[in-house]
């Protein structure tokens, strides 16, 4: 480690923002945030970093520049923002969104029930960042066609190969799948009948059809997580505060997107009027110029922390 860089070390701030770490040709690697950047960037120099890609990264290290923010939720944006920007060697997430990817309904009963795309269709669901666990989830499922609703939730029977369906069969099923993928309460059930099925496989000693089935459980509740997360606050207003050493921040929230942001110094009804003047105003010429796959992970940031912080938060108006 060269001079430099232990002083720089030296000096971090203990307060919430990104880092991003440079190599010798000042050449940006790596982005990262925090809510303390001391403690995170420092654990990167330690002799044995608990996280792999921190070992593989030291030797390359030969700067460091942090930018300083109010708040955790600002630095997770800030780094958002600054992956897709840069793109750096070591980020994964986040910096190829064009490569998410949609569910969608097939309308030919001679195909796959659930295709993947690349593009939103009218039948489509998503997006979804992981395309290898999703293409694995589609082809568990024909496993399970045609999937029919009972007075408790759904069933099925389990086929080795995967069924032939006739049209009406099809489109049946493909009412069912709608259903699945569109609404809370169905993908609740389907989870529960798929666990049902996992343990009653398991009680028969049947541990490799137990296996299958959990598996596809698994892979069906991340993918149900992704599309749930978002609606609880999808289409609301929020007033969102976060308190500071010297104040508030006050963040306006609509449809998971930050569209104004003020720091204040007392959280009451004049403030909180004041401030929604500025940023309804605001929002009426705000233009959104993000695609759906680049807004999906500012949103699931915001959405997040509204989740996570749900007691400073106010509904200013239902969609």
């Amino acid at each position: 480690m060269n001079e430099k860089l232990e002083l720089k070390l030296k000096e971090l701030p203990e307060r919430p923002g990104i880092y991003e770490m440079l190599n010798k040709e000042g050449r940006i690697i790596y982005i990262g945030k925090s809510k303390s950047l001391r403690r995170r960037v420092r654990s990167y120099f330690v002799p044995s970093p608990a996280w792999e890609k921190a070992k593989e990264m030291q030797h390359f290290i030969e700067d460091i520049r942090i930018t300083v923010t109010d708040t955790h939720l600002e630095a997770m944006l800030l780094e958002c923002e600054r992956i897709k920007k840069i793109k750096p060697y070591f980020n994964e997430m986040m910096k190829n969104d064009q490569r998410y990817l949609y569910l969608t309904l097939e309308e030919s009963f001679r195909k796959n029930p659930l295709k993947i795309t690349n593009m939103r269709k009218e039948d489509s669901f998503g997006p979804f960042r992981r395309r290898g666990q999703i293409q694995e989830m589609v082809d568990q499922m024909r496993n399970l066609y045609p999937i029919r609703k009972n007075k408790r939730g759904y069933d099925w029977e389990y086929h080795i190969f995967p069924a032939a369906l006739e049209k009406e069969v099809f489109e049946e099923n493909q009412i069912v799948l709608q259903e699945l993928f569109s609404e809370q309460i169905a993908m609740e059930l389907f989870a529960q009948a798929l666990e049902e099925e996992m343990k009653k496989a398991a009680s028969q000693q049947k541990f490799e059809r137990a296996g299958w089935y959990h598996d596809l459980y698994r892979k069906f509740k991340t993918c149900s997580r992704a599309l749930l997360r978002c609606k609880e606050f999808a289409q609301k207003t929020v007033l969102y505060r976060v308190p500071l050493e010297d104040g508030y921040k006050f963040f306006y929230i609509l449809d998971g997107i930050v569209i104004w942001k003020e720091k204040v110094e007392f959280d009451n009804e004049k403030t909180r009027s004041e401030f929604l003047k500025k940023a309804e105003t605001y929002a009426r010429c705000f233009v959104e110029n993000r695609t759906e796959k680049e807004r999906m992970d500012y949103q699931e940031i915001v959405y997040g922390e509204l989740l996570e912080e749900s007691n400073n938060i106010l509904i200013v108006e239902e969609g």
